[in-house]
């Protein structure tokens, strides 16, 4: 049920055997769509310069020792592409210098990336498109020249622990989705840090924004209706240059809610119907929403773009969620 692959394989000579690997994925994906009963490909670490794409279902990717890199040289287009699969894992690999996006899936279902780092790409670091109850998990996307992650017309999904960070445009963006969920997720150094447009009855939980613009955007598709409505914003830090909420105008602050987060050195807290709330006071009377929030310095003890913004020892912040979590990544229990 198994094939390896190796660097220092030979797809002619191989027979995908774990002390005869072959020497790419893709003689392995051959093998693989003509024998169902192999399920996993392990790839021993090492550079390769190609592009996985599935040819079939329920095959599992992973690595199985050393870290793998998919390196496009900045001339193919895609890292990882899956398109119109089902069950297809994806595990611990390096998607780098690719022209267009690093990791793209599309229509697939049952869906599972876990440590994966995608960056230096010419547009988004992930795309994942209507591939319902996928489960993206300790991924992470940062220097590419679009957007970190972009999900669209995808339900039912979550990003559990991933990071964005130094993306062009935006962290993580929710397009025409509904209840979707972003747990303990963190984007840094990003214009917008969760962007949400046309999105439904979405959780946004256990996360760090510190952002150029603002760390939470609501909005509708571009002129098109509808809002993004149903979203749930609680135990979140977030620092923005600009503002914190980004609502500009009435449609979607239906079902919106948020409490139990910090704000914390933001020049406007919110803006609420286009209207700037200054003050924390001034957003909770407009939006009835954060009366247990509060603006505490998280006063990190490394504000790192890379597995850093742990919360001191004593800090206010630690304990302080509505179930009792800390509150940021640290603070995050659910995994899906």
């Amino acid at each position: 049920t198994f094939l390896y692959v190796s660097t220092t394989g030979n797809d002619t000579t191989g027979d995908g055997s774990e002390n005869n690997p072959y020497a790419t994925i893709a003689k392995a994906n051959t093998i693989a769509n003509s024998n169902g009963i192999i399920n996993t490909i392990y790839i021993s670490g090492g550079t390769y310069l190609e592009t996985v794409t599935p040819p079939r279902n329920g095959l599992i990717y992973c690595s199985s020792s050393g870290l793998v890199t998919i390196d496009g040289q900045n001339t193919r287009q895609y890292g990882i592409d899956i398109n119109t699969k089902s069950g297809i894992k994806v595990i611990g690999f390096e998607v780098k210098n690719h022209t267009s996006i690093g990791v793209q899936a599309r229509t697939v279902s049952d869906l599972y990336i876990l440590n994966v780092e995608s960056h230096h790409n010419g547009g988004n670091g992930f795309y994942i498109k209507t591939c319902h109850g996928a489960r993206i998990k300790n991924s992470y996307s940062h220097d590419n020249s679009g957007y970190g992650t972009e999900m669209e017309a995808s339900n039912n999904t979550a990003f559990i622990r991933c990071w964005s960070y130094n993306n062009h445009v935006h962290g993580f963006i929710s397009k025409t989705a509904t209840n979707n969920r972003f747990e303990g997720c963190v984007s840094w150094g990003e214009d917008y840090g969760f962007f949400y447009k046309a999105s439904l009855d979405g959780f946004t939980q256990n996360c760090v924004a510190v952002s150029g613009i603002a760390p939470f955007y609501l909005t509708d598709n571009g002129g098109s209706l509808p809002f993004s409505t149903g979203q749930t914003f609680k135990n979140n830090i977030f620092i923005g240059s600009n503002s914190g909420y980004r609502i500009p105008v009435a449609g979607p602050e239906t079902g919106f809610v948020a409490d139990y987060n910090d704000v914390y050195n933001t020049p406007i807290v919110g803006i609420w119907y286009g209207v700037n709330k200054t003050t924390l006071s001034d957003w909770q009377i407009a939006s009835g929403q954060d009366i247990n929030t509060m603006e505490i310095d998280p006063d990190w003890i490394d504000n790192d773009e890379y597995l850093g913004f742990h919360l001191p020892l004593g800090s206010e912040l630690k304990g302080a969620g509505f179930d009792g979590s800390d509150l940021g990544w640290e603070g995050s229990t659910w995994d899906g």
